[in-house]
């Protein structure tokens, strides 16, 4: 499902935008692809990396066009399914959502100190899809709140 739709959709979008000669694409990786958690899916994460290469071979086939392809890739957001796998983690049964995030934060190495909000994603969004991001066409943009420990090449 993960990398499935992101596929459907640029298959179905690409025509248009190629006879428009413009064209917007963010796709949506995480953090763990680049760096998996203990306790998540191997499967996951490998779906997640995938994503990123496919933003990158899309980026060079259709950047002649006028389309940007690009990648957000989250860490840790506070959701449905953030809190279900949180609350599940050895320690943090009996916790509040905020007390597990807090934890979970100085245990990831998540130097803003907190898990992301829905809302910490958005500009990012919007910058992406906008004509100031005219130029910017293959990257994978962590909005991870500084939990990814190296320097991403």
């Amino acid at each position: 499902m993960n990398a499935g739709s992101a596929v459907r959709m640029a298959e179905l979008a690409l025509p248009d935008m190629v006879g428009r000669k413009w064209g917007r694409i963010i796709n949506v990786a995480s953090a763990q692809a680049t760096m998996p958690f203990p306790h998540t899916s191997p499967a996951y994460n490998a779906v997640k990396a995938g994503i990123i290469n496919m933003t990158t071979s899309l980026a060079k086939t259709y950047g002649k066009h006028g389309i940007t392809v690009n990648c957000i890739s989250p860490g840790p957001v506070d959701s449905a399914v953030f809190r279900e796998f949180a609350l599940e983690l050895p320690g943090m049964q009996g916790k509040s959502i905020e007390e597990a995030g807090a934890v979970l934060a100085g245990k990831w190495g998540i130097s803003a100190g907190r898990i992301g909000q829905p809302d910490d994603l958005a500009g990012a969004y919007v910058f992406l899809s906008s004509p100031l991001a005219r130029f910017i066409n293959g990257v994978t943009l962590r909005v991870d709140g500084g939990m990814n420990g190296f320097i991403n090449v």
